[in-house]
């Protein structure tokens, strides 16, 4: 029951519900949500139309949502347009039928938390603060009327009523807690022997009928995915600074105008004693005067800091502040400092917060540089500089010519001296070094570059790093000839018998084993790895995880007995378990405020499926006719 749980929260519901609980306050799409009249329609909810163009636009944006949420790790062959396409329409209608409902319920959102919503909105807000010319200018740049922005917030709160009005009435009781403690905290003890697949492989030797029934029934496990070979240009600060010709005399120049970039400023290390006033003014400043006399009478000023001074954070270390550059320090305080000579001592000097007597240890830093002695530092930034000042002149101009010749580099790379560079094939999981980003991939792929043949917006790789691309060469999906893949199809059909030959091997066992000693002779026996009486949690990883789900999925064993089961491992072998022992775990072990924490997480999980099914039940009852070809995957059809 607790892993079934666990898969609830982690599955399709509580993804329904984490989109339920953002319905957006966005700025793109409300047409959608509005309607749009004499479109295609692909489905309509209660009389309501969802149209092709809300489709494909929530579908985008699905897209895009994924690939900024996993970075690299986002691979689009695992999002299949048709299955995301799919999944968006089930999201939508979800949508319009609690929308719907929402409406029977004669729910709604007020004016005021329409407005209190928009202020709160972090892109209508400069320095955290709202900005009404910001808010209309994100609205009139997404073609969008305040109305149209207003409705869409308002039915976003709604449906949010609607959700924490269900999800939020959820609690646990005592009992709820007590029983899930037990279950999540359970161990179980079990011996199990493994049956290795390996050992199955040298005997087999598919033919060729067998070779090619599993090519044709696995497909697409041999195909080359859509790709790519890119032309592009790119231009960047590094690439620009080598390509600089250095002029002695306008390297001198540029340093004398940047003379104070070569100088550290000056720092001086600082001691210093502290007598704070405490409402006495005169009484402070006679105890500095005297404590300045002791100390051009030779006392040690550090032994005198760590006795007398008021600063607690420098006391103990003998007054000392460390190094302190101007600017760090008071006024008066900084003044006298910076006066002293190194090794001086000043007379009392008054801050806000007291007398202090301030010590001068050393300098460091400060005076004048000398153009010989950082000749070749002044040259590499000389380099950098008129770098960044061709880049920021060449990108505006790459961006005007890559528009005004959409269907060539040549142009712009003659215009500019920069050389067109190709890349090999890339998928759409990205490419590496400069076409890495996630940016490029998504530009490769586009309509406007893929199927128009346009050049490619300027892409921002970094803050010293632009490119345009556009497509060379592209290959369709396409499955590679059984000539070419035969040596990995007879692989993987040797894989796959040896492990069937493992699981039946194991299965044959479990028929005569009814004991772990039973067990432990056959895995002797035949060769099995095995495993005496490993204790083992939900959440350890001492076991393949397929073995410690499926043991934690047996029934209890009785007193003095085992529990036998088996179960297939990713690897290819076969388990075959003996579950010798169940302990809970204790509840008496919470403390309040445990208790409290894990209420509140049953809580929240019994509302997320509370909502799911609430869901569920609403599109059974709902009038939904659905126009594509290919339904949305949903447990309501």
């Amino acid at each position: 029951m607790l892993q079934a749980i666990r898969d609830k929260a982690q599955g399709w519901i509580a993804w329904a519900i984490v989109i339920l609980i953002s319905v957006p306050f966005a700025l793109w799409g409300i047409q959608e949500y509005l309607g749009v009249g004499g479109e295609t329609e692909v489905a309509q909810v209660a009389g309501q139309p969802i149209t092709e163009q809300a489709l494909e636009e929530q579908t985008r944006q699905s897209r895009e949502a994924l690939r900024a949420n996993l970075g690299s790790a986002y691979r689009a062959e695992l999002f299949p347009e048709s299955m995301l396409r799919a999944q968006t329409l089930d999201r939508m209608i979800d949508e319009r039928v609690l929308q719907a409902t929402a409406a029977d319920w004669q729910m709604r959102a007020s004016d005021q938390m329409v407005i209190d919503a928009t202020r709160a909105e972090p892109a209508f807000q400069n320095n955290g603060r709202f900005d009404n010319e910001l808010y209309k200018l994100v609205l009139r740049n997404n073609a969008m009327s305040q109305s149209a922005y207003d409705a869409s917030v308002r039915q976003g709160l709604t449906l949010r009523q609607l959700q924490q009005g269900i999800a939020g009435s959820a609690f646990a009781t005592g009992h709820q807690v007590d029983r899930y403690q037990a279950l999540r905290d359970q161990r179980r003890t079990l011996s199990y022997a493994v049956v290795p697949a390996d050992k199955f492989v040298a005997g087999i030797s598919p033919d060729d009928a067998e070779i090619a029934a599993y090519y044709d029934a696995n497909q697409v496990r041999f195909q080359v995915p859509e790709r790519v070979k890119l032309d592009y240009l790119l231009l960047d600060v590094a690439t620009l600074a080598g390509q600089v010709k250095v002029e002695p005399n306008a390297v001198e120049a540029w340093f004398a105008q940047h003379r104070d970039e070569f100088v550290a400023p000056e720092e001086r290390h600082l001691r210093h004693i502290l007598i704070t006033a405490s409402g006495d003014d005169a009484k402070a400043q006679a105890k500095a005067k005297a404590l300045r006399a002791k100390l051009a009478d030779g006392a040690d000023f550090a032994t005198l800091a760590k006795a007398e001074s008021a600063d607690p954070g420098s006391a103990g270390k003998g007054g000392d502040l460390g190094w302190v550059s101007r600017g760090m320090m008071v006024e008066t305080f900084e003044q006298a400092a910076f006066d002293l000579n190194k090794g001086d001592i000043s007379e009392p000097v008054k801050s806000p917060f007291g007398y202090h007597i301030i010590q001068l240890e050393d300098v460091r830093g400060g005076g004048d540089a000398d153009f010989a002695q950082v000749a070749d530092k002044a040259t590499a930034a000389y380099r950098k500089a008129e770098a960044e000042r061709l880049f920021f002149e060449r990108a505006e101009r790459l961006a005007e010519l890559a528009y005004e010749s959409p269907d060539n580099l040549e142009q712009p790379a003659d215009a500019l001296g920069l050389a067109i560079r190709h890349s090999d094939w890339l998928d759409r999981s990205g490419g590496s070094g400069d076409l890495a980003s996630p940016k490029v991939t998504a530009a490769a792929f586009s309509d406007d570059v893929l199927v128009q043949g346009h050049n490619s917006e300027m892409l921002e790789l970094g803050p010293e790093k632009l490119l345009v691309l556009r497509v060379a060469e592209h290959q369709q999906t396409r499955v590679r000839p059984l000539a070419e893949v035969r040596d990995q199809v007879v692989m993987a059909l040797r894989t796959t018998q040896a492990a069937q030959a493992a699981k039946q091997a194991g299965e044959q066992a479990l028929d005569s084993i009814k004991t772990a000693a039973d067990l432990e002779q056959a895995a002797a026996q035949h060769g099995w790895g095995w495993h005496a009486a490993v204790t083992t949690s939900r959440d350890q990883t001492d076991v393949p995880a397929a073995l410690r789900d499926r043991a934690f999925s047996m029934p209890h064993p009785e007193k003095g007995a085992a529990v036998m089961a088996g179960t297939e491992l990713a690897t290819g072998d076969y388990a075959v378990i003996a579950l010798i022992g169940v302990q809970d775990g204790d509840p008496a072990k919470l403390d309040d405020t445990a208790r409290k924490l894990l209420a509140s997480q049953i809580a929240s999980l019994q509302g997320s499926l509370d909502m799911a099914s609430l869901v569920k039940a609403l599109r059974q009852e709902a009038d939904v006719t659905i126009s594509l070809n290919t339904a949305p995957p949903s447990d309501a059809e």
